[in-house]
């Protein structure tokens, strides 16, 4: 996936990559898609059915299309730091939907997510790279999903991919930027996942979703 990605050239591969492993390979990384057809269609399928539903709950039809990409962990890709994916905001920002492309069991490093963490700015103010003790007692929720499942989160909530000891892991994913987001003020223009193609095209929720 990272070959083909490369062969595309542009910036197919997201800048925040994640930690190496020990031969130095970077064995975790995010792919821009293309909105190619088959990416469209897959798009508007999920967002037709109760997983549209949800995120329309959470966002509204208004919410743009903030990232479209493909999360991969491959074999041998080492824990990530636990972190956010946007800088603490009283308001909802950002709401990202992962939807596993094959069954997601323990050894595959599947996200761990440490629910309520989303309101405490202080927590995400202590997490650092390694084990935040701020996180010591938290039970964390993981995503162990069946082909097809979705995860659904708020990008405030604490999380990180485990360990990969198994085989490659790929989630497809999109996430949305709530209305009430500052767009110039979330903390992640480096690592945001998104071609620059669809990004230009400013898509929200509602011109993904079957006319109602």
């Amino acid at each position: 996936a990272r070959d083909a990605a490369v062969a595309r050239g542009g910036d197919a591969l997201s800048s925040v990559l994640g930690a190496t492993s020990d031969d130095g390979a970077a064995r975790r990384y995010d792919v821009r898609l293309p909105f190619d057809d088959t990416i469209e269609a897959a798009t508007r399928t999920l967002l037709a059915g109760p997983l549209g539903e949800i995120v329309d709950a959470l966002v509204g039809d208004g919410a743009e299309l903030w990232e479209c990409a493909a999360l991969i962990s491959e074999t041998r890709a080492p824990p990530q730091a636990v972190h956010a994916d946007t800088i603490w905001d009283a308001a909802p920002c950002l709401f990202t939907a992962f939807v596993a492309l094959q069954d997601v069991d323990d050894t595959m490093g599947p996200t761990f997510f440490f629910p309520g963490t989303h309101a405490s700015p202080e927590l995400q103010d202590a997490l650092d790279d390694t084990s935040p003790e701020c996180l010591e007692g938290r039970d964390a929720a993981v995503a162990l999903l069946g082909a097809g499942d979705a995860a659904v989160y708020d990008g405030r909530v604490a999380h990180a991919g485990g360990p990969n000891d198994s085989r490659t892991r790929a989630l497809f994913y999109l996430t949305f930027r709530h209305p009430s987001g500052d767009a110039d003020d979330l903390g992640n223009a480096d690592a945001r996942s998104i071609d620059a193609a669809l990004r230009a095209r400013g898509l929200t929720l509602g011109d993904l979703r079957p006319p109602r």
